[in-house]
């Protein structure tokens, strides 16, 4: 099978069994690098994101805001069929420097987490760069925690201990980032994906 056709499948297969198994019309694909020279655990090629983009585009997809996309997808106003939003947990500067001119030739929107933290950090974007990011169109900026630590309650730490930690970590990320920049998403992307139903409610 030519490498353009196995993509294109690869990626119809992984959209209709996401949103299939998530009972939702909107399908999050989520990145951290986009690079050839970072750790492959955390990383998508330079070549295989472009080749999802003009998958994407050739399936006729509709990629949309994530903010967007979840109020009408939990609201049910949207019948229209599957919906994609594009995020990036982490601000690595990968994702400035390669990812987002890709997107902006196709002019999507995505989402960017931040962990506040690390900004400025070798590796990952500077405040001047998210700033840059956040005034294009399309582009959101949200909280990613401060330290991108494990939130969820930790053996023998107290349930006031564990709140106290969780409260510090999130406000934190969102002081700095109202202070940053002019308007931050009010959204929040779990560190690592993790999370149960104590952390969900405290959230």
């Amino acid at each position: 099978m030519p490498l353009t056709a196995f993509l294109k499948l690869s990626l119809l297969v992984a959209i209709t069994a996401t949103a299939i198994s998530a009972r939702a019309d909107l399908v999050v694909l989520q990145y951290h690098h986009v690079s050839d020279s970072t750790p492959p655990a955390t990383s998508t090629s330079v070549s295989l994101f472009e080749g999802q983009l003009n998958m994407i585009l050739d399936l006729e997809l509709d990629v949309v805001d994530l903010q967007q996309g979840t109020e009408t997808t939990l609201a049910g106003t949207d019948g229209q069929g599957n919906h994609i939003a594009i995020t990036f947990d982490d601000a690595y500067d990968s994702v400035y420097h390669t990812a987002a001119p890709l997107l902006a030739d196709k002019a999507y929107p995505y989402t960017i987490f931040v962990n506040t933290e690390a900004v400025g950090r070798n590796g990952y974007m500077t405040w001047d760069q998210i700033r840059e990011l956040a005034e294009r169109p399309g582009v959101t900026i949200a909280n990613h925690s401060a330290d991108h630590g494990h939130l969820a309650r930790k053996p023998n730490e107290s349930q006031s201990d564990w709140q106290a930690r969780v409260t510090s970590s999130l406000d934190s990320a969102q002081g700095t980032l109202s202070r940053e920049l002019k308007a931050p998403a009010p959204m929040f992307a779990y560190p690592y994906g993790e999370f149960d139903e104590a952390l969900e409610r405290k959230v």
